[in-house]
């Protein structure tokens, strides 16, 4: 490492030739005692990314530049300015991650239950995010502070043998290839007053403003988009304070899931055959005859629970 970058990085590269397989890691790294006011992002230490690279001869690849859950970015310290992200591509791709906890906590969104096994596929994914806190900012007899955070994130990923729910057999997509993607954004400002006089004495609360806004969607086959703003005010210590939320969804939302077996996979419609199978000496004048545990024709009514957790009713109807 040389003793006064300030920037520096690091390869490690492992190429094995009787699989083969090929392994590629680049780390990069931020001198913290020369870049005082740089911390970072997503990684411990100096550490402020990493490229991951794998190829191997059983169809598996991946390129990782940073990841959902380990952003490549840096975070200035004065005034606190921070920007991160991501690209992944390969048979192996994580999925979108979860929104940060201020767009949930302020849209009053929960938060997403994912089919461990189809989270994630093949395909490619990217996002950014950015993010300012100005702490608060003195100026006569006024303060102010700003809190904005406004990031993206998207996918394509190709989903094998899934579908919105896991029951359904319609496939999504276009031969599996699905498009998922959100925008959002938060902000938050507060400006106070501190008086001094001869009657009153402290800091008066001026404005207290804070919003979120969310968009989010997926296509196609099914194409949806649900669309959230929300927020809450607080004027002159509370003497007017309100909250608002308005959100809109078009289409129905899908959380790809991994296709459940078939409720009716065992059941046993036919009882009986007569004349049985391999009989002999039947007159050519007999009438065969079918016996059924189900009437045909008639419709069949099962409980299930789909991968999200939620009870539906699938219905079916024998026939021969």
């Amino acid at each position: 490492v040389p003793a006064r970058a300030a920037f520096w990085a690091g390869a490690n590269i492992i190429f094995d030739f009787r699989k083969p397989q090929f392994d590629g890691n680049f780390t990069f790294y931020v001198n913290k005692e020369i870049a005082k006011d740089i911390t970072l992002t997503g990684y411990q230490g100096e550490k402020a990314g990493e490229i991951l690279m794998h190829f191997s001869s059983l169809n598996k690849w991946y390129v990782y530049v940073g990841q959902p859950s380990k952003r490549c970015g840096i975070k200035l310290s004065s005034p606190a300015i921070s920007l991160s992200g991501y690209f992944v591509s390969g048979t192996e791709v994580p999925p979108i991650p979860d929104l940060p906890d201020k767009i949930r906590n302020e849209l009053n969104i929960q938060k997403p239950v994912r089919n461990e096994i189809v989270k994630g596929g093949a395909g490619f994914g990217f996002g950014a995010e950015f993010s300012l806190n100005t702490g608060e900012k003195k100026f006569l007899f006024m303060s102010a502070s700003l809190d904005l955070l406004v990031g993206f994130d998207m996918s394509l990923m190709k989903y094998e043998n899934a579908s919105c729910d896991g029951i359904t057999t319609r496939a999504i997509g276009i031969d599996g290839w699905y498009a998922q993607g959100q925008l959002y954004a938060f902000a938050e400002g507060k400006i106070n007053a501190n008086i001094d006089v001869w009657f009153y004495e402290g800091k008066v609360e001026i404005m207290n403003c804070k919003a979120g806004l969310l968009l989010q969607g997926a296509m196609p086959n099914p194409s949806w988009m649900y669309g959230a703003i929300g927020g809450s005010y607080r004027l002159f210590n509370g003497a007017i304070k309100g909250k608002f939320n308005f959100d809109l969804e078009i289409g129905d939302r899908c959380q790809p899931a991994l296709l459940q077996n078939s409720p009716v996979e065992n059941l046993e419609i036919v009882s009986d055959v007569k004349p049985s199978n391999n009989a002999s000496g039947i007159d050519i004048f007999e009438r065969p005859e079918i016996l059924c545990n189900f009437k045909l024709a008639q419709e069949i009514a099962i409980d299930v629970v789909d991968n999200n957790g939620k009870p539906k009713t699938r219905v079916f109807r024998p026939k021969l």
